[in-house]
């Protein structure tokens, strides 16, 4: 079994620790909301330069990296999103089961005047989770929320 996700991990190619990654906007927000972090281990590393964002208030929080200094999401330089609220709903035109008995929605990327990233969002712990990336479509987004739901809320040490 360890050898079949060894081989699993290997052939999915080089992820970037995202809680690593996040380490001082954990420690910065961590204490500000009361929504928990659920934030997934890693992501596809498709990127060479990671710069991470985060804020939050009582109520919610939001991580982001972007590919360059003060992106603010900005479509140029915009790799993911990561986002938790109180309240709310999940939002996406395609229902997915995740792990432990979740559900939530998926969207596509969706183009217009620009492209909106896929994302997929579920609802846990009285909050909506949201996760938004260019690394990868619907079965990496998959993973990534599963991660997050597995690993659970995130705390600074």
């Amino acid at each position: 079994m360890l050898a079949a996700l060894a081989l699993a991990a290997a052939l999915a190619g080089p992820t970037v620790d995202l809680p690593d990654l996040f380490r001082r906007q954990l420690e910065r927000i961590d204490p500000r909301t009361t929504v928990p972090i659920l934030l997934p281990q890693t992501m596809p590393d498709k990127f060479g330069h990671y710069f991470p964002a985060g804020s939050a208030s009582e109520r919610r929080w939001h991580l982001e990296l972007g590919g360059a200094p003060g992106c603010n999401g900005a479509t140029a330089c915009f790799i993911a999103d990561f986002r938790g609220r109180d309240g709310g709903r999940p939002s996406g035109s395609i229902k997915i089961d995740f792990a432990r008995g979740r559900t939530g929605r998926y969207e596509p990327i969706r183009c217009g005047a620009s492209c909106s990233p896929p994302s997929i969002s579920w609802r846990e712990r009285g909050s909506t989770y949201t996760i938004a990336t260019k690394a990868g479509g619907r079965r990496t987004l998959v993973r990534m929320a599963n991660s997050a739901i597995r690993h659970g809320p995130r705390h600074h040490d």
